[in-house]
Order: structure tokens, then C-alpha cells, then sequence
């Protein structure tokens, strides 16, 4: 199995800190590609806002290695992934609360999760974040909001 991973660390223009975090994950299984991505903002300011959006971050690329990799890497049923990666959001996000001593986080987490494997693909995504379909026919780019989710805030699809 091969995996290929980068970060970048970048304060925005006028910003003290940066609050938001990016992970881009790539694995091989076998002839597979798999492709993890996650962006994650916070509204918290400063070191807050940090450590909660770099938990989240950290937290979900976790569970691509620990978890999705190891269980579903060589199968192709995107639908128990999707299921897993809610119940792992779910569990983050409630240790977020308790460090916060929050009950109820009104967004203050905005975040998109992208996952890849063949033709198949699942998207969670929450708060202000949204996912961008990006096509470039006929050099007039044209770019349009992903709006497919349920619920849940999930999209998945082949």
C-alpha cells in the first residue's frame, strides 16, 4: 500500500492565526486510488479556533488510515463508509462540545470531507463550507455549488 500525504500552513492576509486546516490524503490498495480530503474552519479566533479546526482535521485523517483503509479500502461498499465516517463525525464533534462544555454547537464547526475510491464517491459537509464543481468546457469555466445533501449533510454517489 502506498500513501502519499502534504499539508500547508498559511496565516490568511491579516490574520494573527489561521483558523482554517487542510489535509489531502492519497492511498493505493492494491489497483485502487483512494482520495481523502478535508477542510475545516472554526469560528472560534485564535488558538481556539485552531486547535478545534487542526482536531477535527487531525481526527478525521485518522480514521481514513485507522479506520475506512482498514475496513472498507478493498471493498467498494461506499455506503458503510458513509455511515462510518457519520458516526465518526458524530463522536468528534461530541468531544469537541465536552471540551468546550458546550451542549449545543450552533455551527462554529464548518467543515467538507471528501472521499474517493473508483467511480464511487461520499461528501459530508457542514456549516458555511460547501463544495464547488469546477468545469472548464469549452475555456469558459463554469463553476457551480454542490447542493446534494441530505439531511445529514451527506452526498454520495458513483
Amino acid at each position: 500500500m502506498n500513501f502519499s500525504s502534504h499539508y500547508l500552513w498559511e496565516n490568511g492576509l491579516g490574520m494573527e492565526c489561521n483558523t482554517v486546516s487542510v489535509v489531502l490524503q492519497q492511498a493505493e490498495y492494491g489497483k485502487r486510488q483512494i482520495l481523502f480530503a478535508c477542510v475545516c474552519a472554526s469560528d472560534l479566533e485564535g488558538p481556539d479556533g485552531i486547535e478545534e479546526s487542526g482536531y477535527f482535521s487531525e481526527r478525521m485523517t485518522e480514521w481514513f488510515y485507522k479506520r475506512y483503509i482498514k475496513q472498507y479500502g478493498k471493498d467498494s461498499d461506499i455506503d458503510k463508509a458513509a455511515d462510518n465516517m457519520l458516526q465518526e463525525q458524530d463522536m468528534i464533534l461530541k468531544e469537541l462540545d465536552r471540551a468546550h462544555k458546550k451542549k449545543v454547537r450552533e455551527p462554529g464547526l464548518h467543515f467538507c470531507v471528501i472521499l474517493l475510491q473508483g467511480n464511487q464517491f461520499v461528501m459530508l459537509q457542514r456549516g458555511k463550507c460547501k463544495i464547488l464543481l469546477l468545469n472548464k468546457r469549452y475555456n469558459t469555466p463554469q463553476i457551480k455549488i454542490l447542493e446534494q445533501f441530505d439531511e445529514k449533510g451527506l452526498c454520495k454517489g458513483r
